[in-house]
């Protein structure tokens, strides 16, 4: 997890490190060791209300294999945005 207003990243294995960059009313709770793969959570800042963004990574071998990749990476958001 990425806690931009403490300016911590924590691991799986719940090992903490500081981050360089600028703080902010940010979370990031990456699903791989990499970071494509990832749900964002921020304040508004214009309204009193949460937003969050998912990011999904499919790699694309081939210009042909693009709507198969496509298809992977809805079905794997659809499981992040429920809870799976």
């Amino acid at each position: 997890m990425i806690d931009r207003a403490a300016g911590t990243a924590t691991d799986r294995a719940g090992k903490t490190r500081r981050l360089k960059g600028t703080p902010g009313d940010v979370l990031q709770f990456w699903f791989d060791a990499g970071g494509k793969n990832r749900l964002t959570v921020r304040p508004s800042g214009t309204e009193p209300k949460v937003k969050h963004y998912a990011a999904v990574y499919e790699p694309v071998t081939a210009p042909q294999k693009l709507d198969a990749a496509k298809k992977t990476g809805r079905r794997a958001g659809d499981g992040a945005h429920q809870g799976r």
